[in-house]
């Protein structure tokens, strides 16, 4: 699924960007169940900010960013995407055949008062052999 070049660049650094992996239909399908995931927590009440605490708060004031941990288990449209032959083997070119679902997050940044989301290691809270976890981020909603 990957070039070599992709291959190299995660290898060398550590991070690759794979463009149009999938369609624009795809996503907006996604972001359509995305915000369908939201609205039902925020309808049952669930906590939902995972603002970071810290003095950074004092400088920016009151910001919010909405989360749902395990996305897979309220929508099966998203079991489905993360599940497509096209992510897992891109995963697989970088980390070798053995590819497992972990865990996901889902996180919303409200225009204009969306918490920060510092640089954080996770490593140390899911260790794992010859440094093959990985984080695939999608960007579904369009932002400057």
């Amino acid at each position: 699924m990957l070039n070599e070049i992709q291959i190299k660049q995660y290898q060398d650094q550590g991070y690759v960007l794979v463009n149009h992996l999938f369609s624009s239909q795809e996503l907006d399908l996604l972001e359509c169940e995305f915000d369908g995931i939201l609205e039902r927590r925020e309808r049952h009440k669930v906590g939902q900010d995972a603002t970071w605490a810290g003095d950074w708060q004092k400088e920016f004031g009151k910001t919010s960013i909405c989360f749902a941990h395990d996305v897979q288990a309220y929508s099966a449209q998203w079991s489905r995407f993360l599940l497509q032959e096209k992510l897992t083997e891109s995963m697989a070119d970088l980390i070798g055949p053995n590819v497992q679902l972990h865990h996901t997050k889902l996180f919303f940044k409200p225009p204009k008062k969306g918490s920060g989301f510092p640089m954080h290691q996770d490593y140390p809270y899911f260790p794992h052999e010859k440094h093959s976890m990985m984080a695939g981020i999608f960007h579904l909603s369009d932002t400057t």
